[in-house]
C-alpha cells in the first residue's frame, strides 16, 4: 500500500531500505576485512588513489593515511542496497500493488476490483505500507490499512514512512562522501592548518563545506519537513472523520464507503434500515481509526519510524570504514601495524 502522491523514487529507495538494508549492513561490513588486511599486510599494493599523504605537525615528515575501507564501503553498499532483494528468497515472493493490479480505466473492472480487495486481503502474507503525509488523508489507503489490521493485526503490518528512510539515506550517502573524499576536497581547497589565511579559508569553504555541507543538508531538510508533516497527519488520526478524507474520484468513493458500510456495520443492532446500517458500518469504521488504528501508529513510530536506528545505521555505516581505515594505516613515523 502506498502514497500515490509521493515521487517514484522516494518509494523505490524505501523499497531498497525495506527489503535490503539490513543484510547490506552486514555484508559490507564484512567486505571491509579484506581491504583492511591488505592495508596492514600489504601496504604496498595500496592504489596511490587511495592513499592520503598529510606532513606532520611535529617535524614534517610525511605521514600516509589509507582510504581502501572508506571507498570499499562507499560503493558496495549502494550496489548491495540495490540488488540483494534479486537474489534467494525475495525472487519467488509476489506483491499486490493497487496501481497495477486494479484497472486504472475500465470503471466497470475497477468496480469489480475494489469488491475483490477482502479476498486479496485475506489471502495476504505481510501488508507493506509506504506512506507520506498524504497517505493518511486519502480514503482508499486508509481503507486498505484499516481492513488488513481487522483481518491480520499488527504483527503482519510493516510500515516504511518514505520521507524519515529517504533521510536515512541521504545521511547515510552524505557522511560515507565526506569520509571518503574529505582529504582530497582539502588537498583541492589548497587548505593549509599551519597557515590560516583567508585565501585558505575561503577555499575550504569552497571545496570542502558547501559541497559536502549544503547541498546534502537541503535533502536532509526536505525530507524532515516531510517528516513532521506526516507526524501531524497521524495525530490528525485521533479526530478521524470520512467526510474529511480524499479521493481520486466520486466514483471510486461511492464504491469504497458502499464496502465499509457493509463490512463494519453491525447487522444484530437491531437496525433494518439499510441506509441506518451503512451510517452505522461508517461510525463504526471512523471509531476503529480513531481508537486503535491512530494509538497503534504512534506506537510503531510510523511517521519518524525506528528514531535511533535511523540515526545510528547512517554513522555506523561512515565512521566504522573511517575507523578501519586509521587503525590499518601506517603509524606517524613510517612502521607498519605488524601482528
Amino acid at each position: 500500500s502506498h502514497a500515490w502522491a509521493s515521487p517514484w523514487i522516494t518509494k523505490l529507495i524505501a523499497l531498497w531500505y525495506y527489503l535490503n538494508s539490513s543484510l547490506a549492513i552486514c555484508i559490507t561490513l564484512v567486505l571491509l576485512l579484506v581491504p583492511a588486511y591488505i592495508q596492514i599486510f600489504m601496504p604496498t599494493r595500496v592504489p596511490e588513489l587511495f592513499q592520503a599523504r598529510d606532513a606532520s605537525r611535529v617535524d614534517g615528515t610525511l605521514q600516509t593515511r589509507f582510504l581502501l575501507c572508506s571507498a570499499v564501503a562507499a560503493v558496495a553498499f549502494p550496489v548491495l542496497l540495490m540488488s540483494l532483494h534479486r537474489f534467494g528468497r525475495r525472487t519467488k515472493e509476489h506483491a499486490f500493488l493497487d496501481v497495477a493490479c486494479i484497472d486504472q480505466l475500465d470503471a466497470a473492472a475497477k468496480l469489480k476490483g475494489i469488491a475483490s480487495l477482502g479476498a486479496v486481503l485475506a489471502r495476504t502474507e505481510r501488508l507493506v505500507i509506504l506512506s507520506d503525509e498524504t497517505y493518511w488523508t486519502r480514503l482508499w489507503t486508509v481503507f486498505e490499512v484499516a481492513a488488513f489490521y481487522r483481518r491480520a493485526g499488527v504483527s503482519r503490518m510493516d510500515l516504511v514512512p518514505l520521507h524519515a528512510t529517504m533521510r536515512e539515506f541521504t545521511q547515510t550517502i552524505f557522511l560515507l562522501a565526506v569520509v571518503t573524499l574529505m582529504p582530497e576536497m582539502i588537498k583541492l581547497s589548497g587548505y593549509s592548518f599551519d597557515a590560516l589565511t583567508v585565501r585558505n579559508t575561503l577555499g575550504l569553504a569552497f571545496f570542502v563545506v558547501i559541497p559536502s555541507g549544503l547541498i546534502p543538508g537541503i535533502g536532509i531538510f526536505w525530507a524532515e519537513k516531510h517528516v513532521r508533516n506526516s507526524q501531524k497527519a497521524i495525530d490528525a488520526l485521533s479526530e478521524f472523520k470520512l467526510s474529511q478524507t480524499y479521493c481520486h474520484s466520486d466514483e471510486d468513493r461511492e464504491a469504497l464507503l458502499g464496502l465499509i458500510g457493509e463490512w463494519y456495520t453491525d447487522y444484530h443492532a437491531g437496525e433494518t434500515d439499510r441506509r441506518r446500517l451503512e451510517q452505522l458500518g461508517h461510525h463504526n469504521f471512523e471509531m476503529l481509526i480513531r481508537h486503535e488504528i491512530a494509538p497503534m501508529l504512534h506506537r510503531k513510530g510510523a511517521g519518524n519510524g525506528k528514531g535511533m536506528v535511523r540515526l545510528l545505521r547512517p554513522a555506523m555505516m561512515a565512521f566504522v570504514p573511517f575507523a578501519f581505515d586509521m587503525l590499518s594505516s601506517p603509524l606517524p613515523f613510517g612502521h607498519s601495524v605488524e601482528l
